[in-house]
């Protein structure tokens, strides 16, 4: 007689997957924070997560900037070298030119990523302070001091969190160095007696980064003389006959730049700046000058967040009146973008004062 074999079923147990516990401890501090602004008013946890935003904001602007100037200074660095100039320069096979830059960048990409990656750390930990201060100013003064204490801790590790995700995501090292070696190869073709023109398009686009970049930094010195240089070489570009999307790249990192100076250098906004500026708009087509690209969101919470609010939304006013006064902007489009700047949310009246500032120059 034949007996049937039985198969006993085994259930595995289970196991703990690796990386598990970084989701699962940021899943309890989750819960613990949702836990604590329960018990608070709900303009709290508001207020935290706009902070943690702006902060995080901030930093990630500064690390971009940091690497816009790093990639620039070693582009530069690598095209000065008597070893490039001899190998690369005039050389017509691509690829063994390819590998002569790989080369010389190797040593300098990897000095560059571990300085970017200390500067980050030292951004954060710099976030910190201003977290606490914005918290006391934005808060009522009978605001428990264990409260603002734990909002000042909640909003940091957000902070932190959205930094490390933009630079996990940005902050990649072979794709830095692609960038920049594809950066040399193509200022190598416009090479003239080993050396790049500072007129070139690409070439001015990443010089209109960078001071942009340096007027957030706050520098010392206000780059006046580099401003007016390189307002006459983009309205050099706009006149001449090169492509629209060239044309709109420069203007929007134009108006960038002017939001910049009015925010943290309101008193350099005198009219002889204003007038290059509403100039240089002057020469564009209709269709190139965007109000959406100046009366934004964006650039208003920049107007906002300004140590010298008043001031610069006297000069940020004071454009639109001009670009108003020239035909480059319409009432009706900026009526429009006014109804995406009522929908922000602040919590002093600094805002109702920007919009009632932009409403009488649209009522004029």
């Amino acid at each position: 007689m034949r007996y049937k074999r039985e198969v006993r079923k085994i259930t595995p147990f289970s196991t703990k997957q690796p990386g598990t516990s970084l989701s699962s401890k940021q899943q309890l501090e989750s819960e613990l924070e949702e836990n604590f602004f329960f018990l608070q008013p709900a303009s709290l946890k508001k207020t935290s997560d706009f902070i943690a935003e702006r902060v995080a904001s901030k930093v990630i602007g500064k690390v971009r900037s940091e690497v816009t100037n790093a990639k620039l200074n070693i582009v530069e660095e690598v095209m000065n070298m008597d070893e490039y100039k001899s190998k690369c320069v005039g050389c017509v096979d691509k690829y063994a030119k390819q590998q002569q830059i790989l080369k010389l960048l190797d040593p300098l990409i990897l000095g560059m990523y571990d300085d970017i990656r200390y500067k980050v750390h030292t951004l954060i930990d710099s976030a910190c302070k201003d977290i606490d201060t914005l918290f006391h100013v934005l808060l009522p003064d009978d605001t428990d001091k264990a409260v603002i204490e734990m909002c000042t801790k909640i909003s940091f590790q957000l902070a932190v969190n959205k930094v490390t995700e933009w630079c996990d995501t940005n902050l990649l090292l072979d794709a830095m160095k692609s960038d920049i070696k594809s950066k040399i190869l193509h200022l190598s073709k416009s090479e003239n007696n080993d050396t790049f023109e500072t007129n070139n398009v690409s070439y001015l686009s990443y010089k209109m980064k960078c001071v942009s970049a340096e007027i957030h930094c706050k520098p010392f010195k206000f780059p006046k003389d580099d401003i007016s240089l390189l307002c006459s070489e983009i309205a050099q570009i706009i006149i001449e006959e090169v492509p629209n999307t060239l044309k709109k790249t420069f203007i929007s990192l134009t108006i960038d730049l002017y939001i910049a100076i009015v925010v943290h250098f309101p008193n350099e906004c005198f009219e002889e700046l204003t007038k290059e500026f509403a100039s240089l708009w002057s020469k564009c087509s209709k269709d190139l000058v965007f109000e959406q690209l100046f009366l934004c969101p964006q650039n208003v919470k920049f107007l906002l967040i300004g140590e010298n609010f008043e001031f610069s939304c006297e000069k940020f006013v004071d454009i639109i009146r001009t670009l108003l006064n020239n035909e480059i902007f319409s009432v009706k489009n900026l009526q429009s973008c006014l109804e995406d700047i009522k929908k922000l949310y602040w919590r002093d009246l600094r805002l109702q004062k920007a919009l009632k500032n932009f409403t009488d120059v649209l009522s004029a």
